[in-house]
C-alpha cells in the first residue's frame, strides 16, 4: 500500500486497480472501493486525489454514494 503523506487527513495508505481503490484510514482500518458500485467518474477523482496527496477524506465523505459504497476489508 503506498503512504498518503498529508498528515492532516484522516487517511494514511492507498493503493488501486483498474476498477477498485483501497483507502487505509487512520486507525488501520481498510476500505474497497469497486466498480460499478461507484461511478467511473467518482473513481478516477479518487484515484487522482490519492496521488496528489490532497483532499480524498473530503472527496469521500462529501459524496454520500462513494461514502456508502465503501466496503469494509478483513
Amino acid at each position: 500500500m503506498k503512504p498518503y503523506h498529508n498528515s492532516a487527513s484522516g487517511i494514511d495508505g492507498y493503493d488501486y486497480g483498474d476498477d477498485w481503490i483501497h483507502v487505509r484510514f487512520k486507525g488501520g482500518k481498510i476500505y474497497e472501493y469497486r466498480s460499478p458500485a461507484v461511478a467511473s467518474h467518482h473513481m478516477n477523482s479518487m484515484k487522482q486525489l490519492a496521488d496528489s496527496q490532497d483532499d480524498l477524506n473530503t472527496y469521500i465523505s462529501q459524496h454520500r454514494d462513494v461514502y456508502e459504497a465503501g466496503t469494509l476489508m478483513p
